[in-house]
């Protein structure tokens, strides 16, 4: 369908609104608004762990607000396809865009389709509640003036399969020995190790199998040698280790072991009493104390996604480490 709001035959100070016309001559209006606009307890919850709604944006303004909450991080899937009348949307008045905003109504990420119509999305989420806005949206060939219809929107959420990875290591002479922990809700189907010479560039270096929780390697130098591990799902969820470096022989070992993949906590074991210090890549501190001999944890539920360096003062040595908050 052409809705046309502009300029006709009899110049170009001759304007047709035909959105206002219909609307105003013929004894009806739009229809009613079916969803709430506002980022707010007004929104409507989909609740559960999947929905299937139908919507409609009635007016070129209306938005259409819906709130969901995650009890834990998740991967979500959701599908906003508008109302049409064959394949590719054929016939359909509606493009569709979709926003995702956070409990603090801080707009995360849009997803507009520039190659159609409708929006598709696949995401990972950490704990909270967030608001989905869908709206009407122009693209390359035509304005968002007319683009208004029924649509369908639909959505699952799952918990992540694997929460947790956790390497370690020791030298045994000639011999690297890794050992690793893996929480996980799913079948793994594939473990890889992976080395470094710099803790930057990593290669696979051989594939254990998957139910394994250990291996060993033979290193005939006295280079540093940096590991990790590549844990892939059955359902294809990826999800790498923390990093260790395995020293050349005769070094004294580090006094700690820590998770540098975190969603919660900082998990760290150490061999004796440290002080720690939490910055952000820019230099800015967010946390400041004291580990005791044993297992410590750190809370991290207030640091925003990203990665840190955590510094750990011992006696007569400083360590830095780089974690990855989820």
């Amino acid at each position: 369908t052409t809705w046309h709001d502009g300029a006709t035959p009899y110049g170009c100070v001759n304007t047709q609104d035909n959105l206002s016309i219909i609307t105003s001559v013929n004894g009806f209006g739009y229809r009613g608004d079916d969803y709430s606009d506002s980022l707010n307890n007004t929104a409507y919850s989909t609740g559960g762990t999947s929905f299937n709604l139908s919507g409609i944006i009635n007016t070129n303004t209306d938005k259409d607000v819906f709130k969901i909450t995650l009890p834990s991080q998740s991967t979500l899937h959701l599908e906003a396809i508008p109302f049409s009348v064959g394949t590719a949307n054929s016939g359909s008045n509606l493009d569709l865009k979709v926003e995702i905003y956070d409990e603090q109504k801080n707009l995360i990420r849009t997803f507009d389709n520039q190659n159609g119509m409708s929006v598709i999305i696949d995401s990972i989420l950490k704990t909270g509640t967030y608001y989905v806005v869908v709206d009407g949206a122009g693209n390359a060939n035509v304005t968002d003036y007319g683009s208004m219809g029924s649509y369908s929107f639909t959505g699952f959420r799952s918990a992540l399969p694997i929460r947790d990875v956790t390497l370690s290591g020791n030298t045994n002479k000639q011999m690297h020995q890794l050992n690793w922990n893996i929480v996980s809700d799913e079948p793994i189907r594939e473990i890889a190790i992976e080395t470094s010479t710099d803790g930057i560039n990593f290669q696979q270096v051989s594939l254990p199998n998957a139910t394994s929780r250990g291996y060993g390697i033979m290193s005939y130098d006295k280079n540093d040698h940096y590991y990790r591990i590549k844990v892939t799902s059955v359902i294809d969820q990826v999800v790498y280790s923390n990093v260790i470096r395995l020293k050349s022989e005769g070094e004294t070992p580090k006094p700690y072991q820590l998770n540098t993949m975190v969603y919660s906590q900082i998990q760290i074991s150490t061999s004796e009493n440290l002080q720690y210090k939490i910055l952000d890549l820019n230099g800015r501190v967010y946390g400041i104390g004291k580990l005791s001999t044993g297992n410590n944890r750190i809370d991290m539920n207030r640091n925003i996604p990203g990665a840190y360096i955590i510094q750990l003062f011992a006696q007569n040595k400083t360590y830095a480490e780089r974690i990855i908050k989820q």
